[in-house]
């Protein structure tokens, strides 16, 4: 019997499913987190614009200053029913790496997948995605990753074929950070 090259896990319970979630919507679904910011600023600047002073421009300007600041944190739909259903409860899976395929093991069902079958592999924070569609993933831990788990992210890129990318995330296209820089030259000049 052939034996696993890596070995790892993922515990899927209420802070994993939100980040998962995160990462697919920032991967494939970013029109959803951008049509969120564009609401939100609208609203900011229609209150600074109608006079903060007034009643409805100062409500526009908290509700669009309250979705700008947690948009990162609004669940997907799918992500929301997943949560639901779960019922606080967690999940337990595991992964076994072999040469030419992966198993996914929960409890005693068992799925295998070739490498081939990735179409993007995602890195962010100690996690690692394995992309089978845009909206199905295979979340790894990476602190579960064992033996040599330095090897571990070369070991899939070959195997795919695919390079590691990162989602886009909202510290990558910050609106004030983007703003502040251009005042701050304008001030320079």
């Amino acid at each position: 019997m052939e034996r696993p090259v890596f070995e790892a896990g993922i515990t899927y319970d209420k802070d994993t499913i939100p980040e998962m979630d995160g990462v697919v919507t920032d991967t494939f679904h970013l029109w959803y987190r951008v049509l969120w910011y564009i609401a939100a600023i609208v609203m900011i600047l229609f209150g600074l614009l109608y006079g903060i002073e007034k009643p409805v421009s100062m409500v526009l300007f908290c509700i669009g200053s309250l979705l700008l600041a947690i948009t990162r944190k609004i669940p997907s739909r799918v992500g929301a029913l997943i949560l639901h259903t779960m019922r606080g409860k967690e999940l337990t899976m595991g992964y076994q790496f072999f040469r030419n395929h992966m198993v996914c093991t929960i409890g005693n069902q068992e799925t295998r997948y070739d490498y081939t079958d990735f179409i993007h592999i995602v890195e962010s924070g100690n996690y690692l995605y394995l992309f089978v569609t845009k909206s199905t993933a295979c979340m790894i831990d990476a602190l579960t990753v064992h033996p040599q788990p330095e090897r571990f992210k070369d070991f899939i890129k070959e195997k795919t074929g695919k390079s590691w990318s990162f989602p886009m995330r909202r510290e990558h296209y910050n609106l004030l950070v983007i703003l502040g820089n251009l005042l701050h030259q304008k001030i320079k000049a």
